[in-house]
């Protein structure tokens, strides 16, 4: 226990630590307490724990990057890795150790949930540093990890990889303040942060890189945005050269997978744009109602023209990013949509809900000291979150697993994808992996790529 003369004795840093430490772990505990009475029966944590126990594995017996996954579907190995993200697989590596105690990883996935959880923490608390004083920034902070999209990712999708991304979102911010500031200097860090981006999220990539751009030029002075501009551009264009050994393999073995399920029917994006009374998307809205109180409390200041806390046009900017954020969610956009059909690889546009959670923070961390009430922010969160884990604690764990997932475990099947089969699957006659006959030809999906199929 830290005892009260050693915390006065900590730095304001230093006990932020702590405390976002503490609160991850908060956070993940509600998991923890299904994990020990219930089953899992979601497809995505069944799927996110299977690969995240395969590439493990792999990894430890020696393959620096584990993307064939072999041992996946009954040991016919598995292509649908090549689009996976491989940056919360690496940390969930790290836990590779306790494997013995977690045989199908789930406990470990919860872990990783848990690290990035406290890393989004502490990664927004250091972006909201290159603007505010401690007191704004941890604020700001805490926000960003208790906006009700986190939550539901945690709870109900288990979405790490989408966790992922929302922890390097403000480590790129981070880097294009820098860069603003010497934009010689930083080119390397905010490659490498461009390309953290890139290797835990793309569809977050996709949508926030551009923002991140902008947000240099708008804070550099106005001489130098030119330049400013241009040496991000080319550190974006390093960053993507970085993360290429993730991207390029995926883009070269497109051709092997049969891609068009992963944007038509379910994940066609006319049928996720945001929607009221969405039979599923409660949490969407709550998020999206949290996102909109900032928003017209920036117009209400433009309107007034009052003094604000910092730069007038940063926070004008914000408020116009997650105006377009918010935009871009609803049916109103499809124009654009259409217009640029790269967007429906997005799949759902209610993930631009990602890109509302850096305006939010920052925005709230601005006005902390003008809010009467500042911590009902939090009050919200802890009742969305509190009836969100009721309802994912009996929606998506069963005190039973069903013979469909207990196949699932027992020949390690990508079943979340199993309506996504993959060329080599269909070329080596597999139709459905959970019927595992004798017409199943037992070749890795290498061997089928080179024709001996």
């Amino acid at each position: 226990m830290v005892r009260l003369k050693d915390w006065r004795a900590m730095t304001q840093q230093n006990r932020f630590l702590l405390l976002m430490f503490l609160f991850s772990g908060v956070l993940a505990a509600p998991m923890w307490f299904s994990l020990a009475l219930r089953w899992p029966v979601h497809p995505d944590y069944h799927v996110h724990a299977l690969v995240l126990r395969l590439f493990s594995g792999e990894w430890w017996s020696g393959e620096g990057y584990a993307r064939w996954l072999t041992s996946a579907n009954n040991g016919m190995g598995g292509m649908d890795f090549m689009f996976q993200p491989p940056v919360h697989n690496f940390i969930g590596a790290l836990f590779q150790p306790i494997a013995a105690f977690d045989p199908w990883g789930f406990g470990r996935l919860i872990m990783v949930a848990q690290v990035l959880a406290f890393s989004a923490g502490v990664s927004a608390y250091y972006w909201l540093k290159e603007y505010f004083p401690h007191e704004q920034a941890q604020y700001g902070a805490f926000i960003y990890v208790a906006l009700p999209y986190w939550i539901g990712s945690f709870y109900d999708s288990f979405a790490v990889s989408q966790m992922a991304g929302v922890m390097a979102m403000p480590v790129l911010l981070m880097m294009a303040k820098r860069m603003a500031v010497a934009p010689l200097k930083n080119v390397p860090f905010y490659a490498m942060a461009q390309a953290l981006l890139i290797c835990s999220h793309m569809p977050t990539a996709m949508m926030f890189s551009g923002v991140a751009l902008a947000n240099a030029v708008v804070v550099a002075t106005r001489g130098r945005r030119v330049l400013v501009g241009g040496m991000t551009v080319l550190a974006a264009g390093l960053g993507i050269g970085l993360s290429a050994r993730y991207w390029m393999v995926a883009y070269e073995c497109k051709q092997y997978i049969n891609y068009v399920t992963f944007v038509t029917g379910f994940f066609d994006y006319n049928r996720n744009f945001m929607r009221f009374f969405h039979g599923s998307g409660g949490w969407w809205m709550a998020t999206l109602l949290m996102a909109l109180a900032p928003c017209a409390y920036a117009v209400y200041e433009v309107w007034n023209r009052k003094p604000l806390e910092h730069n007038r046009l940063l926070v004008y900017f914000w408020a116009l990013i997650l105006t377009g954020s918010v935009f871009m969610m609803f049916p109103v956009s499809e124009f654009i949509w259409t217009a640029v059909p790269t967007l429906k690889n997005l799949q759902f546009p209610i993930r631009f809900l990602i890109a509302t959670m850096p305006p939010v923070a920052f925005l709230l961390a601005n006005w902390w000291p003008k809010l009467r009430n500042p911590n009902m922010y939090f009050v919200i969160a802890l009742i969305y979150g509190t009836t969100h884990f009721q309802m994912s604690f009996n929606a998506n764990f069963a005190t039973q697993i069903s013979q469909h997932y207990g196949d699932i475990l027992r020949y390690t099947l990508l079943d979340e994808h199993a309506a996504m089969d993959t060329q080599w699957m269909i070329k080596a006659g597999i139709r459905d992996t959970r019927q595992m006959g004798p017409d199943i030809r037992d070749l890795p999906p290498y061997r089928v790529l080179d024709g001996e199929a």
